[in-house]
C-alpha cells in the first residue's frame, strides 16, 4: 500500500553550552528513513542510516537546515564530522539540508533534524517510544503506484481497530469510542486541522479585502478614462468621419488600458519585492517563502489583464459611442451626460466599498483596543519572566535548585515575590489532563479532559491572582506530602454547584485514586487566550509534579526590566551549566498573543485609507468633471446675478448627493456582511453603531473637503469668458 512511511513531531532544543545564553534551536525528532521516504538529498553529508534509529539513544547524530548552518555556524565547510552540543548532549553533524527544504512542521522552520531513537536523551523522562496511546507524532507516507486514497484509509481504518481490541485503554477516547487514523493528502495536512478553518479565514479575508481595494482603484481609473474620452472627442470624431471604424479605435483605447494595467502590475511586482523583505524583517522565522515567485507572477500578470479588460472596455466603447455630426459641432450634450452617468456610478460603487473597508478597519480597532481592557484575572505590570532548564538532573536535585533559584531572585533588591510555573499561558496552547472526580458521575460522552498548569509555592500570590476561597501553595506542598490541587471558580460551579468544593478530591489516574485534595478556589482568569470564555482549569504544585524546565515569576516593585540581567547573572552564578532565556516582561508576552489582531488591524486600516484615499479622489474628479460641463452654465446663472455662495452651495449639493448615496450602499453592505466580521472579532459588535457611525462622519468630511476645491473654482468663474467659450 505504502513505498515508505515516516514520522516526526516537533520539538525545542537548547544549543550551545549554557552561558552563551542563546535563543532555543526548533528540531524535528524523525524516523530514520525521514528523508528518503520524502527524496531529500543534504547539500552536504549525508543522511540518517537505518541502523542510526534502531536502538534508543545510542547514536548521536543530527542534520542542519542550510539556514541554521549559515546563521549559526557561519557556513563552515568543515562543520560535518564535528560535535555541536543540543540539550547539553553532544551531537555528530552528518549532513546539511538543502536551502529549500524548512521540515514538516509548516510555518515553522526546522533548524536541526534528529533520529526518534534520541527522544530519551533529548526529553528527560519521555515514554513516547513505548507509549501505544501517544499522540505526538506526525505520520506521512509515499502510496504505492495504483493506490488510491480510499484504500488507503480503509488499510488505516482496519489498522486502528486492531490496535483498540489489543490496547482498548490506550484507543479509547473519553466518549468510549475507538481512536481513529484519518488519511488526507499532504496539501490538506499542511495545515493543522485545529487552526485550519481560522487560517483559511484569515487569508480568505484578507484576499476579499485586498480584491475591493483593486476594485476601488480600477473604478477610479476607468473614471479617469472616461474623463480623457471627454477631452478627446472631437479626435474620436474626426478619426471616424476619416473612416476608422468603431472597433479599431476601441482596440486603440484597449490598448492604451493594457499598457496602463501592464505598468500598474510591473511596478505592484516590485513593491510586493519590497514588502515581502520588509514583512519577513518583522516576523519571526516562519519558514514561510514570502517572495513572489513564477506563479505570483502569473497570477499578477492575469489579473493585469482580466482588469484591464473588465475596467477598460466600458470606457472604450462609451468613446466611441456618440453622434458624429453633433460631436464634430461640439454638440454632444447627450453623449457627455451618459459619460458622467457613468463616472457617477464608479465613484459610488468607489464610496460604498471604502465604507465596507473602512468599517472593517474600524471594528478591528475596537476590537484591538476592547483587548487591553481584558480583566485577565492577574496583574501583567511589574511581572518578568525567565525560562530556565536544566537537562538530566534527578528530580530531588533539580527540585532543590529551582528553590535555591527562587531564594536568591526574592533576595535581590526591588524584588517583591517569586515563583515559577510551567506555562505562562495565554498563548494559545495548553494541555488538558484527564480527571476522575470523586463522587462526581460524567454524563455520557461527557468530556473529563480539563486544562490544567503545574506551579510554584506563592504562585497565585505572586501573579496577583485571588483565592476566593482556600490557600496557596506552599513549600510544605512537595514530594511524599499529601496531594493537593487548586481549581478555579468556573471547576467549582461545573462540578460542585451549590456545595463547599474544599476538601473534596480528584484524581488524574482516570481510576479512583491517588487522589488530591481541593485546597482552594481561585478567581477565574484567562488561561488560553485573551478572548475566551470562562473554562474550568485547575493547577498543580510543580513541586509533586517535577519537570526540567519552568518559567520564572518575578514580580518587581519597579520596572521590571532593569532587573532582566542581573537575575540572569543570579542564577548562572548558581549553577553554570542552566539555560536562562526568553527574559521578558508580562506586558509584552502578551502584546505576542495580540499580534495576530495589531496584523489585521493594521492591514485592515492601510488598505481602508487606501480606498478612501482614491474614493477622495474620485469625488474629487467627477465634481471637477461637472464643473467642466457646468462652466458656461455657471456663467450664465453669474451673468443674471447669482451670488457666488450660491454657486458654491450648487457643486457641493452635487457633490455630497453623490457621496451620502454611496455612505448608504456602503452601510448597507457592511451590515450584510456583519455576520461574517463577527467571527474574527472579539470584545465588540459586528453592528457596533460607533464604528459605523465614525466611518459614515469620517467619509462625509473627506469628501466636502475633495467636493471644495472644484466648488471654490467654480465660485471663480468669469461669466465673460465661459459666455465666449465656443
Amino acid at each position: 500500500m505504502l513505498d515508505g512511511l515516516l514520522a516526526y513531531w516537533g520539538q525545542s532544543v537548547i544549543p550551545g553550552a549554557a552561558r552563551e545564553a542563546q535563543e532555543p534551536l526548533q528540531a524535528e525528532i524523525v524516523s530514520g528513513n525521514y528523508f528518503t521516504v520524502l527524496g531529500v538529498t543534504p547539500v552536504r553529508g549525508r543522511a540518517f542510516l537505518p541502523e542510526e534509529d534502531g536502538t534508543p539513544g545510542t547514536h548521536p547524530v543530527a542534520l542542519l537546515g542550510y539556514d541554521c548552518w549559515q546563521r549559526r555556524f557561519g557556513g563552515d565547510a568543515n562543520l560535518i564530522g564535528q560535535s555541536i552540543l543540543l540539550n547539553h548532549q553532544s551531537y555528530t553533524v552528518i549532513g546539511i539540508t538543502p536551502p529549500a527544504f524548512t521540515g514538516l512542521t509548516r510555518g515553522i522552520a526546522t533548524d536541526v533534524w534528529l533520529p526518534i531513537a534520541m527522544t530519551p536523551r533529548l526529553v528527560a523522562g519521555s515514554n513516547l517510544l513505548n507509549n501505544r496511546g501517544a499522540r505526538s507524532f506526525g505520520l506521512l507516507g509515499r502510496l504505492k503506484s495504483g493506490v488510491t486514497l480510499a484504500q488507503a484509509q480503509a488499510q488505516f481504518t482496519l489498522l486502528a481497530q486492531q490496535q483498540r481490541a489489543a490496547y482498548p485503554q490506550d484507543w479509547t477516547n473519553l466518549r468510549g469510542q475507538a481512536r481513529s487514523l484519518t488519511v488526507l493528502p499532504e496539501s490538506q495536512s499542511r495545515i493543522p486541522p485545529m487552526v485550519r478553518g481560522q487560517t483559511l479565514g484569515i487569508a480568505g479575508l484578507v484576499l476579499a479585502v485586498v480584491g475591493l481595494v483593486l476594485a476601488v482603484a480600477c473604478a477610479n481609473l476607468a473614471g479617469m478614462l472616461l474623463a480623457r474620452a471627454t477631452t478627446r472627442s472631437k479626435e474620436i470624431a474626426v478619426r471616424l468621419a476619416l473612416g476608422a471604424t468603431r472597433q479599431q479605435l476601441i482596440r486603440l483605447l484597449m490598448c492604451e488600458s493594457l499598457l496602463l494595467a501592464g505598468l500598474g502590475g510591473a511596478l505592484g511586482l516590485l513593491l510586493a519585492w519590497w514588502a515581502t523583505d520588509l514583512l519577513s524583517s518583522f516576523l519571526p522565522p516562519l519558514g514561510l517563502n514570502f517572495n513572489p515567485d513564477a506563479a505570483v507572477l502569473l497570477f499578477t500578470l492575469t489579473v493585469a489583464l482580466v482588469t484591464s479588460l473588465a475596467f477598460g472596455l466600458a470606457p472604450a466603447m462609451q468613446a466611441t459611442k456618440f453622434d458624429l455630426v453633433g460631436a464634430l459641432k461640439d454638440e454632444s450634450g447627450t453623449f457627455r451626460y451618459r459619460r458622467s452617468r457613468l463616472r457617477s456610478g464608479l465613484v459610488l460603487a468607489q464610496i460604498a466599498v471604502s465604507v465596507l473597508l473602512l468599517t472593517g478597519a474600524g471594528l478591528f480597532l475596537r476590537s484591538l483596543l476592547k483587548a487591553s481592557e481584558i480583566d485577565l484575572g492577574f496583574n501583567p505590570k511589574n511581572l518578568l519572566l525567565l525560562d530556565a532548564y536544566l537537562q538530566d538532573a534527578p528530580q530531588a536535585t533539580g527540585l532543590e535548585q529551582f528553590r535555591q533559584m527562587q531564594e536568591r531572585l526574592r533576595a535581590l533588591p526591588g524584588v517583591r515575590d517569586v515563583s515559577l510555573v510551567d506555562q505562562p499561558g495565554l498563548d494559545f496552547d495548553g494541555y488538558r489532563r484527564s480527571i476522575t472526580i470523586e463522587g462526581y458521575q460524567p454524563r455520557p460522552g461527557e468530556d473529563m479532559e480539563i486544562y490544567a498548569n503545574k506551579v510554584g509555592p506563592h504562585y497565585f500570590q505572586t501573579m496577583e491572582m485571588p483565592l476566593v476561597r482556600g490557600r496557596d501553595f506552599n513549600e510544605q506542598d512537595r514530594v511524599g506530602a499529601p496531594g493537593v490541587v487548586i481549581i478555579n471558580e468556573a471547576m467549582a460551579r461545573r462540578y460542585f454547584p451549590g456545595q463547599e468544593a474544599l476538601g473534596r478530591r480528584l484524581s488524574l489516574s482516570g481510576v479512583a485514586g491517588p487522589w488530591l485534595e481541593i485546597i482552594g478556589v481561585a478567581r477565574d482568569a484567562k488561561y488560553i487566550s485573551l478572548f475566551e470564555e470562562q473554562r474550568p482549569f485547575f493547577s498543580l504544585p510543580f513541586q509533586q509534579h517535577y519537570q526540567d524546565g519552568s518559567t520564572l515569576l518575578l514580580r518587581t516593585e519597579n520596572d521590571p526590566r532593569r532587573l532582566l540581567e542581573t537575575a540572569r547573572q543570579e542564577l548562572l552564578a548558581l549553577d553554570r551549566n542552566l539555560h536562562v532565556m526568553n527574559a521578558t516582561t508580562m506586558t509584552e508576552y502578551l502584546s505576542l498573543t495580540l499580534l495576530p489582531l495589531r496584523i489585521g488591524s493594521l492591514a485592515a486600516a492601510i488598505f481602508g485609507l487606501i480606498a478612501l484615499l482614491l474614493a477622495s479622489l474620485g469625488i474629487y474628479g467627477v465634481v471637477a468633471y461637472f464643473v467642466g460641463l457646468q462652466q458656461r452654465e455657471i456663467g450664465v446663472r453669474l451673468a443674471l446675478g447669482a451670488r457666488r455662495g450660491d454657486i458654491l452651495k450648487l457643486v457641493l449639493r452635487q457633490g455630497l448627493n453623490l457621496t451620502l448615496s454611496g455612505i448608504v450602499l456602503g452601510l448597507l453592505a457592511s451590515f450584510a456582511l456583519a455576520s461574517v466580521m463577527a467571527s474574527f472579532l472579539s470584545g465588540v459588535s459586528a453592528f457596533d453603531l460607533w464604528t459605523f457611525g465614525g466611518v459614515a462622519a469620517l467619509l462625509a468630511v473627506v469628501a466636502l473637503l475633495a467636493c471644495w476645491i472644484p466648488a471654490r473654482r467654480a465660485t471663480k468663474v468669469d461669466p465673460m469668458i465661459a459666455l465666449r467659450v465656443e
